[in-house]
């Protein structure tokens, strides 16, 4: 008994720090699209995490992911896109294998404000954090506005590795 005591007492400290989304169990098609999710998010969050082992600073991939659903989106020093979290599909209709190699202005076209596609830019090239909603344009050529937070990962020296974003359909 005294074993089971000491079981529980560990499971629940381990289990005490993690955010638990809500499963719906009303019907089985619903759990398997919510158990697919959870898959992705599982590999998605390994692939960020060695990615992300030789940057100075770890970030939070699952409250990203998981928590505030956003899509991630990491380029190499010349805006080349080097990943995509698998969610990106549901935001945009892109699967990340499209996207690899290719920049984010794959996502603009002609409803896609100049100004705020310059400041992004600027920001960029600064090395600069920014945050700005820009109109994106979907597979299907539909157009959405994507709320992005941006911001550079640089090495020891100071020199630029990659650039993070973490999107949102607004």
């Amino acid at each position: 008994m005294n074993d089971l005591l000491t079981y529980e007492t560990h499971v629940s400290t381990q289990y005490s720090n993690l955010t638990n989304a809500i499963l719906p169990l009303s019907c089985w098609e619903f759990y398997g699209e919510h158990f697919d999710a959870k898959a992705e998010f599982k590999q998605d969050i390994e692939n960020l995490n060695q990615l992300s082992a030789s940057w100075e600073y770890q970030l939070d991939f699952y409250k990203e992911l998981v928590v505030n659903k956003s899509v991630i989106v990491v380029t190499n020093s010349i805006l080349k896109i080097v990943y995509a979290s698998h969610n990106l599909e549901r935001m945009n209709g892109y699967q990340p294998e499209e996207v690899i190699g290719r920049t984010p202005k794959m996502f603009q076209g002609a409803e896609t404000c100049a100004k705020t596609s310059k400041k992004i830019r600027s920001a960029i090239h600064s090395r600069q954090m920014f945050e700005e909603s820009v109109i994106n344009y979907r597979k299907d050529q539909s157009t959405y506005v994507c709320a992005i937070k941006g911001f550079p990962i640089l090495n020891a020296k100071g020199e630029l590795v990659n650039y993070v974003a973490f999107e949102k359909a607004a």
